[in-house]
């Protein structure tokens, strides 16, 4: 029997031919035999004792020999069920798969093999496939992370990581509505309030006589700020009238968990009028919370009839960037950044400054006039 961490000759067939082989020997934390074999050469030679002497070290500083074979696409996916699945909602893990699938051109590399330049090289190939700087940024996040993992469970001695520069974010002109467009939001909105059918369609039972719901849940998108799945997971007992504040508890991150204030004197009298003391606040008849892609639907046509072009992605977004440039424009006195950074729920303030400081719309002090339209002087807007 040879002997663990010794170098010995071998004789190996391949298609019938005898070789001659440098081989390895040794045993993994788990009491498995492994043999490597190099060329019998002097560079086989020499590739073998630099061989033993990594896998020496390895077991030294506790690395788990067993790993050595495993691939990133399959340490990735171990990684997210493990580390992200119990911690993210369902859709925030979806998007997290969908990064791992940009993963696939490395994901076949032994998960201690790569090496910086694959990254980049990976990287370049997204990016001449048309993949916006932001997607490039996830998964460079999604990689960094797992990487810093496997290093914390030894299954690497060397982070690849540590050597790839950051990706630089491309922050395009953000859209913002016009002054034009909210009247004809709202104007569009106050036909289906009066039974004016503007399609044959009827989305899974959302009929347009039960409007006034949905002008009720764009003014509070467009006068708080909040993300569409902060609002359609809003419940009443998180709305507090005496103190003029919204809770937002089931949010996309943990600075997403605040107080709002309620600064439409518009939203709180709908807030008031509607009031209940429990179940959700935008509801179905059966009290169960209106569904995403329903709403996502009446939004569509909505903005078509008001010829409001589509916005690729997060279609609801534009709501949360028209307030957060209106506040920087008209309230910055009052609302400092810092402030507005809280009240949109971003993790730090240099995040709100690299969405917003080179974009203020030319006529978004004029949204002011719809918002003041039918309001107390009490308040701002």
């Amino acid at each position: 029997m040879l002997k663990e961490g010794s170098i010995y000759e071998m004789k190996q067939v391949v298609n019938g031919k005898k070789y001659k082989r440098y081989a390895y020997q040794w045993v993994d934390e788990y009491g498995r035999r492994h043999t490597k074999t190099f060329p019998k050469d002097n560079y086989g030679l020499e590739s073998a004792r630099n061989f033993m002497r990594e896998t020496i070290e390895k077991r030294a500083r506790g690395y788990k020999l067993a790993n050595e074979k495993k691939t990133i696409g399959q340490w990735i996916i171990e990684y997210l069920t493990t580390y992200k699945k119990p911690r993210l909602k369902e859709r925030s893990f979806q998007r997290q798969l969908d990064s791992a699938k940009k993963l696939d051109p490395i994901a076949d590399i032994p998960l201690d093999c790569l090496l910086p330049i694959d990254v980049q090289q990976l990287y370049n190939s997204l990016k001449k496939e048309g993949q916006s700087s932001s997607s490039i940024s996830k998964v460079h996040k999604l990689l960094k992370e797992a990487y810093k993992r496997a290093k914390s469970n030894k299954l690497i001695m060397e982070d690849p990581m540590d050597s790839v520069d950051n990706v630089k974010v491309e922050t395009g002109q953000i859209k913002v509505f016009t002054y034009r467009q909210i009247r004809m939001i709202f104007g569009t909105i106050k036909k289906l309030k009066k039974g004016k059918k503007l399609s044959e369609h009827d989305y899974n039972g959302h009929h347009f006589n039960t409007t006034h719901d949905y002008r009720f849940m764009f003014w509070m998108l467009l006068t708080t700020g909040m993300r569409i799945m902060e609002v359609l997971n809003l419940r009443w007992e998180d709305i507090d009238l005496r103190k003029d504040t919204i809770y937002i508890e089931k949010s996309k991150t943990e600075a997403g968990t605040r107080y709002i204030p309620i600064l439409s004197s518009a939203l709180f009298n709908l807030l008031q009028e509607k009031q209940q003391k429990t179940g959700y606040v935008f509801a179905t008849k059966s009290g169960s919370k209106l569904q995403y892609n329903n709403v996502y639907k009446i939004w569509i046509h909505i903005s078509n009839e008001s010829g409001i072009p589509q916005q690729k992605g997060r279609a609801f977004h534009i709501f949360r960037h028209t307030f957060a440039t209106y506040i920087l424009r008209n309230m910055s006195q009052e609302i400092p950044m810092v402030s507005l950074s809280r009240i949109l729920g971003h993790a730090d303030v240099s995040i709100t400054l690299k969405i917003y400081q080179h974009h203020i719309p030319d006529d978004n002090e004029r949204i002011l006039k719809v918002v003041r339209k039918n309001q107390p002087a009490r308040r701002n807007f």
